[in-house]
């Protein structure tokens, strides 16, 4: 992670850095051209079109504001110069830059917009992709849970959707430490249960980017008594390589050194966090299915590191009921808020009158491509949560607007009539947990109350 913004910050000196020199090249040949041109007028202001403040508004547009003012400012000394050391006959140009100085601004401040604008649609582009990788890795588990049968893996006590299952329960009510890897010590027992892996050991992986390599780090946890895993084996240098899970029976081409297979765990940012090392299995465990079967628990692995922690704390603010997948997509939408600044919207539907049990699950068919809903009970009356991602006050309402005509449309009534309280939460990053946690927990619910 250090090393990470390390690289980052790196990259936005160099950015930076080349901003200053582009800026200040575009200027000096401008500058250049305007006295030798014309030595009398370096400026050009007697020409019939002011060419000089080509430099600036083109600096202002390619890089913003500031680096304008910049333009403007060599300008300024390069007048100032012409004025008091070469000693020309016309005074500072006052009124020539103020006219300058507001282009450029004007022109800094839509390239400031514009840049502001593309950065927002750059993280939400960011969010649909990951998003749509989540979703093939959870169509890929819904195939293979449907295809693989509980008869031919003998020794698993259930199918891989249970082990993706109880491996989520567990990570959100782990207690440990978080450390790098926190919770190996339960994914070991899920593969033990699961996959009955006899002797294994998971290992820390360290990334050098500039070199482009991989080295192993230290173990983080154990199974059994396995033998040590050394960085130059030929197993995990192939499967780091390859980024998949490689084993002696199909991929290995080197001699055996005492691993059946090395599991990679990798992100869906394609980030590699640290390896599987597995020893010993049983004879009829080792089989294609059961293999893919580690493979697949050990990317979601992988990807619960990344929110486990704070989906804890935000689990804690539903008192620990909340749906697996509301808490996840919510702690993804209050990262991309905390970032971008781009907000999106809880909304709160509480049923207490008549058809109070058919409603909800009535308007969960109403869902948006984008909305999760999740139903629920709150003071022991059925609610519905809808999350909104990148959703605006605007669109809160338009959502509402359209439950009413669909209310008046299908039962001939409104939000009074079936006495509906709507509720609405901003999500504007982890400070948003406070009205979450009052609001769920039962505390000044008359706060978030939206009018309709």
């Amino acid at each position: 992670m250090l090393t990470q913004i390390q690289h980052s910050l790196i990259a936005q000196d160099r950015r930076l850095l080349g901003a200053f020199l582009e800026s200040s090249f575009i200027s000096g040949i401008v500058i250049a051209i305007g006295w030798l041109v014309s030595p009398e007028d370096p400026l050009l202001m007697t020409t019939d079109f002011p060419w000089i403040w080509f430099a600036p508004v083109m600096v202002a547009l390619r890089y913003g504001m500031i680096w304008g003012l910049m333009s403007v400012a060599m300008l300024g000394i390069s007048a100032l110069l012409a004025v008091h050391l070469f000693h020309l006959s016309s005074d500072f140009p006052l009124a020539f830059f103020l006219g300058g100085l507001i282009l450029t601004m004007m022109a800094g401040e839509f390239a400031d917009v514009w840049h502001e604008s593309h950065y927002r649609k750059d993280e939400a582009n960011l969010y649909y992709e990951e998003r749509l990788t989540r979703l093939t890795r959870q169509y890929l588990l819904l195939k293979i849970s449907h295809d693989l049968l509980e008869e031919q893996m003998l020794s698993r006590p259930g199918s891989l959707r249970t082990a993706i299952q109880d491996l989520r329960t567990k990570m959100l009510s782990f207690k440990g430490e978080h450390v790098d890897l926190f919770g190996a010590d339960v994914l070991m027992g899920i593969l033990d249960q699961y996959a009955s892996i006899e002797h294994a050991q998971i290992y820390l992986v360290e990334v050098h980017e500039e070199k482009q390599k991989y080295n192993l780090g230290q173990s983080v946890a154990k199974l059994g008594n396995p033998s040590v895993l050394i960085n130059d084996d030929q197993l995990l240098q192939q499967a780091l390589e390859e980024k998949s899970l490689v084993h002696i029976g199909k991929h290995a081409t080197g001699d055996y050194q005492g691993q059946l297979l090395i599991a990679p765990m990798i992100t869906s940012r394609n980030q590699v966090l640290g390896v599987l090392a597995v020893d010993a299995m049983p004879f009829y465990a080792f089989n294609e299915e059961n293999i893919h079967l580690i493979q697949v628990i050990v990317s979601y692995y992988a990807d619960m590191l990344v929110g486990n922690e704070s989906a804890q704390q935000i689990l804690s603010c539903f008192n620990n009921s909340a749906d697996i997948h509301f808490i996840e997509e919510l702690n993804r939408l209050i990262r991309v808020a905390e970032k971008t600044k781009v907000p999106s919207y809880l909304v709160v539907l509480t049923f207490s009158g008549e058809k109070a049990n058919i409603l909800p699950g009535q308007i969960q068919e109403l869902k948006r491509a984008m909305d999760f809903m999740w139903m629920t009970s709150i003071d022991n009356q059925p609610s519905l949560c809808i999350l909104m991602p990148f959703a605006s006050s605007s669109g809160v309402k338009g959502m509402i607007m359209r439950l009413k005509n669909w209310l008046i449309d299908r039962h001939q009534g409104d939000f009074d009539t079936y006495r509906i309280d709507v509720h609405a939460i901003v999500i504007v990053g982890y400070d948003s947990l406070v009205s979450i946690e009052k609001f769920f927990i039962g505390k000044n619910k008359q706060d978030q109350v939206v009018s309709v």
